[in-house]
C-alpha cells in the first residue's frame, strides 16, 4: 500500500514539472506588463519618440508607443508647462504642438486608462530653437545686353560679369570649361580673356537666410583682336605739330597728322581720336581709318567737329583708339566722359574695355 501512494506522489510530482516547463515555455508569447494587485489592472508602459527639438512655427504631432493591446488603455492627453516663460507652444487634443517662440517646456501625455489597463504617464522636455527660415526659389540670369557682350571677348581684355536675381546672396564664379582660354575671378566676376578659344562660365548665387542656391552657365568666345597697334601709324613724321588740326599752317604746309594702316585684311576699322593736354581735353571724335592704298591716309582734321586750331603750344597727345567690332560708339562715349588724365591713362593701357589697340603721338603747337 504504502509503494502505491509513493508511486502515485511520483506521477504527480512529474506532471506538475511538466506543467511547469510548458509554463515557461509560453513566456515569450505573454505580455510584459504586470497587473495591480489592488485593482486587477495591468500596468502600463508610456514612451514619447517625437523629438524633443523643434522650431518657431513648426507643427508637430506628438507620437507616443505604448506596451498595452492595440486600441486598448485609454486616451491620450497632452499637457505642457514652460519652465522659461508663457506661450512657448501650444497644444491641442489630438497631439498637434505649435512652436510659438523660443524657449523650454515639459511635455506630458497621460493615457486614460480602461477596464483592463491602469492609467499611465509619461514625459519629455522639449526645446524651441530660433524660426527657420522657408527660404524662397529665385532664378539668377544675365541681361540680353550683357549676354551680347559676354558672347564675343576680345584677347587681353577684361570683362566683369553683372548678374541679375542676387538679392541677398554672395556670389561665385569659376571657368568650367576652357580654362587655357579664360580666367575669372573667384568673387567679383572679372573675365581676362587669354588666348582665341571657347570658355564656359558657372555663376552660382550662394543660399542665403532668405534665397535658395541657384546657378546658371554660360559659354563665350575670345577672338584675336581685329587690329594690333603694329598696324597703325601716324604718316607724319614731325616734331611740331603747327596748327595740329588744321589743313594748313599759317606757313601754308599741309601739317595734319594723318592716320593709316599696314599689314590689315580685315574690312575698314573704326577709331575714335582724342586730342588733349596734360590737363585739358580738346576734341574726342570718331571715324574710320581706311587701309592704305583704297582711299589713302586720313586726316584728324577731316574727322567731323575736329577744331581747326588749337589755343596754346602745348605739349598735345593725339591718341587714336581702334574700337572692337561694333563698339564705336559706346567707346566714343566711354573716352568723351573721361578727363585728361583717364585719356592718358587709358592710352597708356594700350587695350581696354572697348578698344583693342593704341597708337598716340605728343607734339607741340608751332
Amino acid at each position: 500500500m504504502k509503494t502505491k501512494v509513493l508511486l502515485g506522489a511520483s506521477i504527480i510530482a512529474l506532471l506538475v514539472s511538466a506543467s511547469c516547463k510548458k509554463s515557461e515555455d509560453a513566456k515569450p508569447n505573454q505580455e510584459t506588463t504586470s497587473i495591480n494587485p489592488v485593482t486587477g489592472k495591468k500596468k502600463v508602459t508610456l514612451k514619447i519618440v517625437s523629438s524633443d527639438q523643434t522650431n518657431v512655427g513648426a507643427t508637430t504631432r506628438i507620437k507616443v508607443s505604448s506596451d498595452a493591446e492595440a486600441n486598448k488603455g485609454g486616451a491620450f492627453s497632452y499637457a505642457v508647462t514652460a519652465l522659461d516663460g508663457k506661450g512657448v507652444v501650444t497644444i491641442d487634443s489630438t497631439g498637434v504642438l505649435t512652436a510659438v517662440k523660443e524657449g523650454i517646456v515639459v511635455l506630458s501625455v497621460t493615457s486614460a486608462g480602461d477596464d483592463t489597463y491602469e492609467s499611465a504617464s509619461v514625459s519629455q522636455t522639449i526645446t524651441v530653437g530660433p524660426k527657420m527660415a522657408n527660404l524662397v526659389n529665385k532664378d539668377i540670369g544675365l541681361s540680353q545686353d550683357e549676354q551680347d557682350d559676354l558672347a564675343v571677348l576680345t584677347q587681353d581684355h577684361k570683362h566683369t560679369i553683372k548678374v541679375e536675381g542676387v538679392e541677398d546672396r554672395k556670389l561665385k564664379f569659376e571657368i568650367t570649361s576652357g580654362g587655357a582660354f579664360a580666367t575669372v575671378d573667384e568673387t567679383s566676376g572679372e573675365i581676362t580673356a587669354n588666348a582665341a578659344g571657347q570658355a564656359t562660365v558657372k555663376i552660382t548665387a550662394l543660399a542665403s537666410a532668405t534665397y535658395h542656391e541657384s546657378s546658371i552657365e554660360f559659354t563665350f568666345e575670345i577672338v584675336a583682336p581685329a587690329v594690333a597697334s603694329s598696324d597703325i601709324q601716324f604718316m607724319n613724321d614731325f616734331v611740331k605739330l603747327g596748327y595740329v588740326l588744321g589743313k594748313t599752317s599759317p606757313y601754308g604746309i599741309h601739317n595734319a597728322p594723318k592716320i593709316d594702316l599696314k599689314s590689315i585684311t580685315t574690312p575698314a576699322a573704326k577709331y575714335v581720336v582724342a586730342v588733349y593736354s596734360a590737363t585739358e581735353v580738346f576734341f574726342v571724335g570718331n571715324g574710320e581709318a581706311k587701309p592704305s592704298g583704297t582711299a589713302g591716309p586720313m586726316n584728324i582734321s577731316e574727322i567731323a567737329g575736329a577744331p581747326k586750331n588749337l589755343p596754346k603750344k602745348g605739349p598735345y597727345t593725339v591718341a587714336v583708339f581702334v574700337a572692337i567690332s561694333d563698339k564705336e560708339g559706346d567707346l566714343a562715349t566711354e573716352l568723351k566722359s573721361k578727363s585728361a588724365i583717364d585719356l592718358a591713362a587709358a592710352a597708356t593701357a594700350t587695350t581696354g574695355t572697348n578698344y583693342s589697340a593704341v597708337i598716340k603721338f605728343t607734339g607741340t603747337k608751332k
